[in-house]
């Protein structure tokens, strides 16, 4: 398997439908079948459809965190 990310959450949720407040913030896990493999960047994406960041992109972030990661769009 190649590098890929899984258990995407949002404010620890799964499905976060309907969750209030304000800051929402993102985690996932990664995974490969590859020795010695990790992240260094991320890059998150938000929109009104799948596949779709018209709302908000975090852009490339240098970064190997994958939990606590905070939202910076619009309300």
């Amino acid at each position: 398997m190649p590098f890929s990310v899984r258990a995407l959450t949002t404010n620890g949720r799964v499905n976060p439908l309907g969750i209030g407040g304000e800051d929402p913030v993102f985690g996932w896990q990664s995974a490969s079948d590859r020795r010695a493999t990790s992240q260094k960047a991320y890059e998150i994406q938000v929109g009104r459809t799948p596949g779709s960041a018209d709302v908000w992109s975090s852009g490339k972030v240098a970064s190997d965190r994958q939990v606590g990661v905070r939202y910076g769009g619009p309300d």
